[in-house]
């Protein structure tokens, strides 16, 4: 069956949801978490799109973004699921799909459902009982907001 083409627009907003393949963990620790993070904030400089949320769940990720100038959504997360995949494969001396399929994506024209969406995202944890409350998750944008509730990309806060 052929798969039909995504269609993506510049500047605009979409929630991204990519699984492990068969519902299976792909994170084992945090050295995982971490390079994952380490991946998206690589990408995010040099192919020039912003993030506004994310989690990293056992077995999923949730991502809300905007595709800057340079590359669709679709080369972006391509090359995001590529180098965690070759970098899984490798650690732990196994191969083919980390991924269940395509990621999956949703534009977001709404302001009111984007801002809904932040809170779905970052309350992904607290639903599955991972923890009592958004920012107590190590692995979400809820813990890199600053104090004024913006949101910080900073890895350094998580590699220690």
């Amino acid at each position: 069956m052929n798969e039909q083409q995504r269609v993506f627009f510049d500047k605009v907003y979409y929630h991204i949801t990519a699984r492990g393949n068969r519902r299976e963990l792909i994170w084992r620790d945090d050295r995982d978490r971490f390079f994952y993070l380490s991946k998206l904030e690589e990408y995010r400089k040099c192919l020039k799109f912003e993030i506004f949320a994310y989690v990293l769940m056992p077995n999923h990720v949730h991502l809300a973004i905007a595709a800057g100038p340079i590359k669709t959504i679709s080369h972006i997360m391509q090359r995001l699921s590529l180098s965690y995949a070759k970098y899984y494969n490798n650690r732990y001396r196994t191969c083919g799909h980390l991924w269940q399929g395509r990621f999956h994506s949703r534009v977001i024209t709404d302001e009111n459902y984007f801002s809904n969406l932040i809170a779905y995202i970052e309350g992904n944890p607290v639903r599955a009982k991972l923890v009592d409350a958004p920012c107590n998750y190590m692995w979400s944008s809820a813990n890199a907001r600053d104090n004024e509730s913006r949101f910080v990309v900073s890895l350094s806060s998580i590699s220690n």
